[in-house]
């Protein structure tokens, strides 16, 4: 009897536990004050522990926390735990860990934040809640935002991925959405619209699923992707459906509804109605102000003055941006990677505007000055460009202009940009018109209304590719509507049967004694399945660990080799020559390993390399060490390969040392020239060609090669592949390696001997 109670309270325990998850989502202002009121009446520790700590979360999560609010949600907290002394319930603990870190936060805090936030991490990863530990990782996301460098917004895209993994295991639909909805908005601002749009998409079912209205957050996404696609149409009527939604909103609306009145504006500038963009521009600038947001403020400032000069009213724009200059004082911290918030774009427009060239040259240079900033956002960079070299257009110095529309072109081109592309075309046309060249001028202006025709058919094409799915989800869903309402027929008329079957069974003793003893085997049997999953389920886990720890193994040894790089680094400032050289080198070889390292703890394949992204890597990383010297062109023909650590780590070297050489000794007085890595797999074997058309190298005084600590490690390590290397001169320097390729199930057990022994070889 007593083991039978105790099985039913554990049961009814874990349905609490659900009962309180679901109830634990997020709530809205009326809600919160809702709950306010009901802690004032009767209610069971169970309920006002619940109670208490939903109230701390929504009130913790708040913008602008003041001293009143801070004291409630500690006194809600501490309330908290004085009552789960005596429930001792280590869901609620695990639920004020994650309040405090985020009432920490709230306070400026960030460390402490941090830091408990992480130990709950690690302590839900263990079998832990998975609600809860989705909203931990969604919260640790939060760190990471207002930082828009390419790496910050990768970082809280993994934490985002990794929250959804949790909530997907959970019935929290609504915290789902949120994930989505934040995963989308990244996705949008590192370009990649296809992913952003499915994402928005699956964050308005997950709202819709749970009944949640408050989506006007998704809904101005959507319309900004649809902006970016060029149906401008569409983008302003989601826009205006979440502005409304907003506004008519109890929440805490404000930073969400400037921001959809600035993408309102654009998208009535794309409409050519200017005047109505204008207005948008307008309010949402008057909500940075009274929000005291500088930075928010110039950055508006600089559309309002943009639409000014749209609307041919130059003297409009520079009265109204001396007021904001005069009256908001510049941020100090300048978090978003266009520099001053675009103050000197939007001056240097205003006077080249009113043809003012003498002012506008001031803030041309203070442009020059912002492009040589290495964290530039591309886009920006470009933007500079093209306003730079407008002023020199204008202003006749047609060779300055030449140079800055050149290095746009690279640019736009290295990025694959079609609309930078043909804004650049018709940059060249104004200048090859006020050139004279006008046989030229009109090649580049048909370049660019083609690039303009090609941009609008593929977002034509994307719009149908979007339509199709559409239609094919739709369709998919129907049919599994049809299939589940099959089963369901179907299981009716199963138990049907059973119940037919269960009546004859009981008139026949006989059967009953049979069926009695078939019950007992299959219960055996079960019992056999249970012990043989858990040992499978053990197994599996073991190897997963394993799996885990050679990751870590490969992430730590790439850790100690870029702290040997850094060491380097250090020393190399004050050592001159030949002893800087051997550190450089010494670092470049480094490098190499480490890379390795890196694909391997990043790889879901960890016994092996793909030598085709390796390659690509670590010669990008080479010419950047070089100062990516423009007058010389890399390469590479890479077969699909795949190579053991044994093998990838001294083929590495050997291309690490052979491309060295050719950046150092084959172009002397920047003659221009090429490097070609060719490696091509046949039968069992690999065949390495690197070759410049350089000066080629110097021979010694008997004929041979000369001696260098290069060439040695490049015909030891060729040793170790098993293979030969041969070196040549033919208008150039040609250094061919063939080596057998190693099975590649060799054992990963000797990394760490691999590495250790190539360090010494480096004599660093």
């Amino acid at each position: 009897m007593i083991p039978t109670m105790m099985k039913f309270l554990q049961l009814a325990a874990v349905f609490f536990f659900l009962v309180i998850s679901v109830q634990a989502q997020d709530i809205t202002r009326r809600q919160a004050d809702s709950l306010t009121s009901s802690l004032t009446g009767q209610v069971a520790d169970t309920d006002r522990l619940n109670t208490l700590l939903r109230l701390a979360s929504f009130h913790v999560h708040q913008r602008h926390l003041s001293d009143t609010t801070i004291n409630a949600v500690n006194a809600y907290i501490t309330e908290a735990q004085q009552l789960n002394k005596k429930l001792k319930y280590p869901f609620f603990n695990e639920n004020i860990q994650l309040i405090r870190s985020g009432l920490y936060k709230a306070q400026g805090n960030t460390a402490a934040g941090k830091t408990l936030l992480a130990r709950l991490i690690n302590q839900l990863q263990d079998g832990g809640d998975k609600a809860l530990l989705g909203k931990a990782y969604f919260d640790m996301s939060e760190y990471y935002s207002g930082d828009f460098l390419y790496e910050t917004m990768r970082t809280r895209i993994e934490y985002l991925q990794l929250a959804i993994a949790a909530f997907q295991e959970t019935t929290h639909w609504v915290e789902l959405a949120r994930c989505y909805r934040f995963l989308a908005d990244l996705h949008q601002m590192t370009n990649d619209n296809a992913a952003a749009f499915a994402e928005v998409r699956t964050a308005l079912k997950y709202y819709g699923q749970a009944g949640y209205t408050e989506n006007q957050g998704a809904l101005s996404l959507l319309g900004r992707i649809y902006y970016e696609q060029g149906d401008y149409k569409q983008a302003l009527n989601y826009e205006l459906m979440a502005l409304k939604i907003a506004t008519g909103s109890s929440d805490d609306n404000v930073r969400l509804i400037c921001q959809i009145n600035n993408n309102i504006g654009y998208t009535y500038l794309k409409l050519n109605e200017n005047q109505k963009a204008l207005q948008f521009f307008l309010q949402a600038l008057r909500i940075a102000e009274q929000e005291k947001d500088n930075a928010t403020v110039y950055l508006l400032a600089a559309n309002v003055a943009d639409t000014y000069l749209i609307l041919n009213e130059p003297e409009q724009a520079v009265n109204f941006f001396h007021q904001i200059t005069r009256k908001f004082e510049m941020p100090s911290s300048q978090k978003y990677e266009s520099g001053d918030y675009g103050i000197s774009q939007t001056y240097l427009k205003i006077y080249l505007a009113l043809k003012q060239y003498d002012k506008a040259r001031y803030y041309c240079e203070q442009l020059i000055k912002q492009t040589q900033n290495p964290n530039i956002n591309l886009f920006w960079l470009s933007r500079y460009y093209e306003l730079i070299a407008r002023f020199y257009i204008e202003t006749a110095d047609y060779e300055a202009a030449k140079l800055y529309l050149q290095k746009d072109k690279d640019l736009v081109s290295s990025r694959n940009d079609l609309s930078g592309m043909a804004q650049n075309y018709k940059l060249w046309f104004s200048l090859d018109t006020a050139s004279n060249k006008y046989k030229e001028a009109i090649s580049n202006l048909i370049k660019s209304n083609e690039l303009k025709d090609s941009i609008l058919n593929e977002t034509k094409s994307r719009q149908v590719a979007q339509l199709e799915v559409e239609f094919e989800t739709e369709k998919k869903e129907n049919e599994i509507g049809l299939l589940n309402q099959k089963a369901i027929l179907e299981n009716t008329k199963l138990k049907q049967a059973d119940f037919v079957k269960n009546v004859t069974i009981t008139g026949v003793i006989l059967l009953l004694i049979i069926a009695g003893l078939l019950y007992k085997q299959s219960n055996l049997r079960k019992k056999s399945n249970v012990i043989v999953t858990h040992k499978n389920e053990l197994l599996q886990s073991l190897l997963t660990e394993k799996e885990w720890l050679l990751k870590e193994v490969h992430h730590r040894v790439k850790n100690n080799l870029h702290t040997v790089i850094c060491l380097l680094e250090s020393q190399a400032r004050y050592l001159e020559e030949d002893a800087l050289r051997a550190i450089e080198s010494s670092q470049n070889r480094i490098y190499a390993m480490s890379l390795i390292h890196q694909k391997l703890y990043q790889s879901d394949d960890i016994g092996t390399i793909d030598l085709k992204n390796y390659l690509n890597e670590l010669t990008s990383y080479l010419s950047d060490s070089f100062g990516s010297p423009m007058h010389i062109g890399m390469y590479l023909q890479v077969d699909e390969v795949k190579l053991n650590l044994s093998q990838a780590i001294p083929l590495g070297l050997i291309i690490n040392e052979a491309v060295t050489n050719a950046f150092k000794y084959a172009f002397p007085d920047k003659r221009p020239g090429k490097i070609t890595i060719d490696l091509k797999q046949a039968d069992n074997h690999i065949k390495l060609l690197i070759s410049d058309n350089g000066i080629g190298m110097r021979n010694s005084s008997n004929g041979s090669l000369p001696k260098s600590l290069g060439l040695d490690l490049m015909r030891g390590l060729t040793m170790e592949l098993q293979g030969r290397i041969f070196f040549e001169n033919d208008n150039g320097t040609r250094v061919k390696v063939i080596f057998p390729i190693e099975a590649l199930s060799v054992a990963v057990d000797t990394t760490d001997t691999h590495v250790f022994h190539r360090a010494n070889m480096l004599d660093i």
